[in-house]
């Protein structure tokens, strides 16, 4: 055996476990290691002790070298598949420090059935293949799986899969940045490990192709210091992704990689992620520029029982771009059944399209299947039932508004869980009097266009959830704070979208309303002189010069 170090860890590098001179092939050449043949036999022994690695540090080995016991079976393939021929590989072949895990996952088996697949993929330009930064291996037919990846190339699914995803024909997918994908297809067995054995040829240069863009920040100016990833549209590990940081123009660029379906993400400190998907074709260049928008958090309460238990009543919330942290845990969503935090499958997940927040649910199988509906400006404590009522459920992705209450039917249960969205976090733009235009704060229900500024800031907007203190009259029990460009002289118009559905559950005549700004210097509501469009549900105030509160009531 040989071994190097990378990365400050010692990784195995073998092509065999089978008896006679050890040897490693590197770029073509073979490497012979040779002892001496005349030692004595404490010699033997301290060589041997000197060339036995430490895998204490390594993550593809285990600290001891005991092989369990159990007896394993496994089902050999020799199939062709987009002319890829799949050889037959076996549990020997794999060098002895990755044996344990396939021990292990014998063991599953045998306590939990299902199935197991491992094997090994090598490029056939002879490059050496370290771990899934190199090669993304998944089992691909009703489930997403990602295989875990070795040095050399061995791979081995994490967990035994279920069984009712097993069987004749199960698509496993190979996806490399340099090298032609491969789709392939196997019969998986019950209680078995099936090996496979795989070759990805090496794309042509002709062939090659090249993905770039400009990331953007909220007000369409390059942002400089983002993260833009490209990875494949599949379940992965973040190691198997391209990753840049943009300079001061905004661009990245991705070049020489392969032609297939790609997703390319942006991020940046402060900001949602943006993403798209991209297929270039060969010898092409594509071109898919992203744009960033403030990062949002909002508060909730709910409750998750129809019994009226409380759970959690507060926290960060993010789904994809956004996190909800509880308990010092960090997940992708709720699962309110439970009133606790977990990964998918869940019952509510929550993402950011530029300014605008969405609920979303996640059907599972038909029989736990659940839903998310939105019931608006109602009393939270009047929900008890409406989960009863199978025909709400229609919305798959619902977005979030400031006071409106949310019920979720459950996967487990059934049960269901109301929640109410108390507040919004701030947003900003950026003003720059060389370029005055209208900023549309979407999620917030406003626009502010500045018609003047004396000089450039930033505009901070957060909406807010109660009644506006002091405001004597019907409103929407909702209102707006806008601060900023602090020092400067601006000019500017705002446009506040009002919910028809909102003023019907509340008796508000739409020709009355009207919108009022507070006071400072009173520690009153004033009446701001509006128009009305009712055809877009907007009331539009002109010539604001100072910030403040603003709501929305009857006149």
């Amino acid at each position: 055996m040989l071994f190097k170090r990378l990365n400050g860890k010692c990784q195995l590098r073998r092509v065999s476990n089978r008896v006679g001179a050890p040897f490693v092939k590197t770029n073509g050449k073979c490497q012979i290691l040779l002892l001496t043949a005349v030692v004595t036999v404490l010699g033997i022994a301290m060589a041997v002790a000197i060339l036995e690695p430490s895998y204490a540090d390594s993550p593809i080995v285990k600290t001891t070298t005991v092989r369990s016991s159990i007896p394993y079976v496994a089902t050999r393939t020799d199939t062709v598949s987009n002319g890829i021929k799949v050889s037959a590989l076996d549990y020997s072949d794999f060098p002895e420090n990755l044996q344990w895990i396939l021990d292990d996952r014998i063991e599953e088996l045998d306590s939990k059935g299902g199935f197991c697949i491992a094997g090994r993929v090598t490029f056939n330009d002879g490059a050496q293949i370290y771990d899934c930064g190199d090669v993304q291996v998944n089992f691909s037919d009703k489930l997403d799986e990602p295989f875990l990846v070795y040095y050399g190339g061995w791979f081995i699914a994490r967990r035994a899969l279920d069984a009712k995803y097993g069987g004749s024909n199960k698509r496993v997918i190979l996806r490399a940045f340099y090298y032609d994908a491969i789709d392939t297809y196997v019969t998986t067995n019950e209680g078995c490990i099936t090996y496979l054995e795989l070759e990805m040829t090496k794309t042509s240069k002709e062939e090659l192709c090249e993905i770039k863009g400009t990331v953007f920040d909220e007000n369409g100016n390059p942002l400089e210091g983002a993260t833009v990833s490209l990875y494949f549209p599949s379940c992965h590990f973040p190691e198997s992704e391209l990753r840049m940081v943009t300079g001061p123009d905004g661009q990245y660029c991705f070049g020489g990689i392969t032609p297939m379906r790609y997703t390319v993400k942006a991020h940046a400190p402060g900001y949602a992620d943006c993403q798209a998907s991209c297929r270039p074709s060969p010898d092409s260049v594509a071109v898919r520029d992203l744009a960033l928008y403030p990062h949002r958090r909002i508060y909730l309460e709910y409750v998750y029982q129809p019994d009226g238990s409380m759970g959690f009543t507060s926290g960060d919330l993010v789904t994809k771009a956004l996190d909800w942290k509880h308990d010092n845990t960090v997940s992708k969503g709720l699962i309110f059944s439970q009133g606790t935090i977990t990964r998918l499958p869940n019952d509510l997940t929550l993402s950011q399209r530029k300014d605008i927040l969405y609920f979303r649910a996640y059907y599972g199988a038909s029989e736990y299947t659940n839903g998310c509906y939105d019931e608006g400006l109602v009393d939270f404590n009047s929900i008890r039932t409406a989960a009863e009522d199978p025909s709400k459920y229609m919305g798959y992705r619902v977005p979030s508004q400031v006071g409106h209450v949310y019920v979720v039917k459950t996967l487990k249960g059934p049960r269901y869980a109301k929640f109410i969205v108390l507040t919004d976090e701030y947003s900003f733009r950026t003003v720059n009097p060389a370029n005055l235009k209208s900023y549309r704060f979407r999620g917030y229900d406003l626009d502010i266009d500045i018609t003047s500024c004396s000089g450039s800031g930033k505009i901070y907007v957060r909406k807010f959830y109660n009644a506006p203190d002091g405001l004597d009259i019907s409103y929407l029990p909702y209102y707006w704070e806008i601060s900023g460009l602090e020092g400067l002289v601006f000019k500017a118009d705002l446009a506040l979208t009002y919910n028809e559905q909102d003023i019907l559950r509340l008796n508000l005549p739409e020709e009355s309303l009207v919108i009022y700004q507070y006071d400072d210097s009173t520690d009153t509501w004033k009446k701001v002189s509006s128009r009305r469009d009712s055809k877009r549900n907007i009331l539009f105030a002109e010539s604001i010069s100072t910030w403040g509160l603003f709501a929305i009531g009857s006149d």
